[in-house]
């Protein structure tokens, strides 16, 4: 949100001040720092998890171990958070909060991150495929941290470059694809 496009002199006092704070670019860091941290949260929790489900045959297996005891407090507090935030950012914008796609993709993963804790919290017994969704959502969120990235010419010319290599490696393997069945063709006719 550009401070230049929104009109801030009907807003309240508290209203401008979490303008200033949310359009900080030092608030956006520490916002994808913590974002970060989160992330590394949910590796951490999925390795447990992953150990955890080993046969106890196998070597690295905690089959009988439970939950980190950090880990529910930390989801918590990260979903907390990030809800903060989003409850600031509606206060702040309002309905120009709902203009950017980046928004209301945010604000679907902290609402599923929300539904997901609550689900925890109070043991509701959900678990499955559903469940696994919400909780995989939080990956998603690490994107958000690369936005506020400062893109410098060097990193821009490296992503564009790799988006660009991965067109040519996409139409040279459909090149090789074709080459393949047109040859087999030709090798099964002349063989057979």
């Amino acid at each position: 949100h550009k401070s230049a496009k929104i009109d801030q002199s009907k807003w309240s006092p508290l209203r401008q001040f979490t303008f200033k704070l949310l359009s900080d670019e030092r608030f956006e860091w520490v916002l994808s720092a913590m974002i970060l941290a989160n992330a590394v949260c949910l590796v951490i929790e999925t390795e447990t998890k992953a150990t955890r489900d080993l046969p106890a045959s196998q070597p690295g297996s905690r089959r009988h171990s439970r939950p980190l005891s950090w880990q529910m407090p930390v989801n918590v507090f990260f979903t907390a958070l990030f809800s903060l935030e989003l409850t600031a950012k509606l206060y702040t914008f309002r309905r120009e909060y709902f203009s950017s796609l980046a928004n209301i993709l945010d604000m679907i993963l902290i609402l599923a991150d929300v539904i997901s804790e609550i689900a925890m919290i109070s043991d509701l017994g959900v678990r499955g495929s559903a469940f696994r969704v919400l909780r995989l959502l939080r990956a998603v969120r690490v994107l958000r941290a690369l936005r506020s990235i400062p893109w410098t010419k060097e990193l821009y010319i490296m992503l564009f470059g790799f988006v660009a290599s991965m067109k040519a490696i996409f139409w040279a393997g459909m090149l090789i694809a074709v080459l393949l069945a047109m040859w087999g063709v030709v090798a099964v006719n002349w063989i057979h």
